[in-house]
């Protein structure tokens, strides 16, 4: 396991437990072969060039990726910079003057795709890398499926439920872990939990004062509401009946920005709104 920190510097952690037990992880090497890409260095383990090899992808507070490729071997690595602004990324928003990227690389379909996670929160994905790897990515989308969990986002995924499919992990600033479970219902790149497209949830009126009313497709059956603040930390969670319209009491909410939450055997929906009282 490689770790990144604050001053950017990464450290290994080796594995001590036998096979099939719950892991040991213990320091083997502070500051990991002189690497240090930046601050906040956010390590990830990914073959990118198909060698057999585990390469280095680390994104850092300014909102780029160093790739660090692999010229030694499976069993003794030696990780080399090959570029310090990797497929051109770069997930700063406009009025932020940092970006702490946070990269997850992985196959899908034989072919790569990279989530990047952000300083506000936000998931981009990058496609079209096989060809790019020495130029610039294709961004796909700068607010990947609508997932919102809170600022400084960072993902990692697998199939951790043995079904197939990709599922994600998603952390945030705030601490919290929400897990996205593999579903087929989506179209590539890849499947996980249905999610509407922001469009189809409607919260009105946006900004609110008092109430909030909700609807979005099936939403005729029950389903559970949550409330988030922009740092990421659950406000509030609840049952919302079996209507078509819903309508929430947000008086007790001050004045700003929020994220609402909704889970249903549909799937997940989220949207922003505003409260001004």
């Amino acid at each position: 396991m490689i770790v990144g920190e604050t001053t950017g510097a990464i450290h290994l952690f080796e594995n001590s437990a036998s096979p099939g037990q719950p892991a040991n992880f213990s320091l083997s090497q502070a500051n990991y072969q002189g690497i240090d890409p930046g601050q906040f260095s956010a390590p990830q383990l990914f073959d990118v060039d198909g060698d057999g090899l585990l390469d280095l992808i680390i994104g850092e507070r300014n909102g780029n990726l160093n790739y660090y490729y692999n010229t030694g071997t499976a069993t003794n690595p030696i990780f080399t910079l090959y570029s310090e602004s990797f497929g051109g990324v770069d997930v700063r928003q406009p009025g932020y003057n940092v970006g702490y990227a946070a990269p997850f690389m992985f196959k899908y379909q034989n072919q790569l795709r990279l989530l990047v996670g952000s300083e506000a929160g936000d998931l981009y994905m990058y496609k079209d890398i096989e060809n790019h790897l020495t130029d610039t990515f294709a961004l796909e989308s700068s607010h990947y499926i609508d997932i919102w969990e809170g600022i400084q986002s960072s993902i990692a995924g697998a199939d951790i439920n043995n079904d197939g499919l990709m599922d994600f992990v998603i952390g945030n600033y705030a601490g919290g872990v929400t897990f996205f479970r593999g579903d087929t219902v989506l179209n590539p790149p890849v499947g996980i939990i249905s999610h509407a497209a922001e469009d189809e949830m409607q919260l009105y009126p946006n900004p609110a004062q008092d109430k909030l009313n909700i609807s979005w497709p099936g939403s005729n059956k029950p389903a559970v509401g949550e409330i988030y603040d922009m740092e990421g930390q659950r406000l509030s969670r609840w049952q919302l009946p079996a209507i078509s319209v819903k309508q929430i009491d947000i008086s007790a909410l001050p004045d700003g920005f929020y994220i609402l939450h909704i889970l249903s055997n549909d799937g997940a929906f989220s949207k922003k709104f505003i409260v001004n009282h």
